[in-house]
């Protein structure tokens, strides 16, 4: 769209709206230091200061609104990055909840002040200020990161998303070890990945292993054609790979054009109903979730994803943020804080055929475990 005033150029409202509360804010406790400063007609220093910490706590909450918008719609950002979004995130959220908190307080002493006529006394002033100092802290906190991950890892500058939408990320063949087959393979920095033959009819029950109670019949390899590991599934099933992760960031590319019914990537697998998962059904809808023996916690959820063929499927976890994303795209994006480390695995649940052509699974900040 052609817009003489440019206003298309911004990815999100986020960085149209992100600057009034940092103003906002700094300067209502520049005006509490100017009010303990002077003498006289410190009342309208006072309702100023109030006036302005209001401001910058609703501002502060349209920020933290629009940066959530921001996050879900970027698209192939770098697992190395997942952990740095979710800290920015986690500052945003203690920087808005103590702001809120000061406005009310102030708000409160205002109204107190008033109608006791009676002005702040030197106590009080020097505790708000320190208060407003602190929240100045928080605020530093979180533009350092936020201004981080846009100069320093460029997420959300038009070079990062070049990919379109719908187009998996090409990667490199990976030959393994005899008769042209590949292997799963553990990287240096803690990765697995694998990209499986046509052959491999050996990869269930050595790369993809049935947890513990689960039904491994469920699932079948088909002699290969040529087009990834061909699966034949009728039934449910959760099968998993070696090692354990904490956070990580799992992606699988696969063909799911002949297949009905639930597939998922899943986390911390601890048995065969204890897990967290990131489902696509084959209507096209899609759920992030986490089923214990007790109940099946749905966490966020999309009513209609485009699965196109193949596609990638993949799913963040990081400091208790949790986004399932398709060909890069974040769909679902749900908060739960994580147990210990543990497996990851596939979710296999209907009737039909699946095709892998790859999957990866990456630590994230170092947290993982084999």
């Amino acid at each position: 769209m052609n817009d003489p005033l440019g206003l298309t150029a911004l990815p999100n409202l986020h960085p149209a709206v992100v600057h009034f509360p940092i103003a906002l804010l700094v300067t209502a406790a520049v005006v509490d230091l100017l009010a303990l400063a002077v003498r006289r007609q410190r009342w309208w220093l006072d309702r100023t200061a109030v006036l302005l910490y209001f401001a910058g706590a609703a501002g502060a909450g349209a920020t933290y609104l629009t940066g959530r918008q921001a996050e879900d719609s970027l698209i192939n950002v770098p697992p190395s990055v997942q952990p740095l979004i979710a800290q920015h995130a986690d500052w945003a959220l203690r920087t808005l909840l103590f702001f809120a908190l000061l406005a009310l307080a102030r708000i409160f002493l205002l109204w107190f002040s008033s109608r006791h006529q009676r002005p702040l006394a030197t106590p009080v002033r020097l505790v708000a200020l320190a208060l407003g100092a602190v929240g100045v802290w928080l605020l530093v906190e979180t533009a350092d990161r936020g201004g981080a991950l846009v100069y320093r890892h460029r997420v959300a500058v038009a070079a990062v998303n070049a990919t379109e939408p719908g187009t998996p990320p090409t990667r490199p063949p990976v030959t393994g070890a005899g008769g042209g087959r590949t292997h799963l393979q553990l990287l240096a920095d803690g990765s697995l990945r694998w990209i499986p033959a046509p052959e491999d009819s050996d990869a269930i029950g050595t790369v993809l292993v049935p947890t513990p109670g689960a039904s491994g019949a469920a699932v079948r390899v088909r002699s290969g054609d040529g087009r990834g590991l061909t699966l034949d599934v009728d039934g449910s099933t959760v099968l998993v790979l070696p090692g354990s992760f904490g956070d990580l960031q799992v992606e699988v590319l696969t063909d799911l054009s002949g297949f009905s019914g639930n597939f998922g990537l899943a986390h911390h697998v601890t048995a065969v109903n204890d897990f967290g998962v990131f489902v696509v059904a084959s209507p096209g809808q899609s759920s992030l979730s986490q089923r214990t023996p007790k109940e099946d916690q749905v966490l966020d959820m999309s009513p209609s994803v485009s699965l196109a063929s193949p596609v990638q499927l993949s799913i963040s976890v990081s400091s208790g943020h949790l986004k399932g994303m398709v060909d890069g795209k974040t769909v679902a994006h749900g908060h739960r804080t994580q147990g210990k480390p543990g497996p990851i695995g596939l979710l296999f649940e209907g009737k039909g055929v699946v095709r892998l052509f790859s999957l990866t699974a990456v630590p994230l900040a170092g947290n993982h475990a084999l």
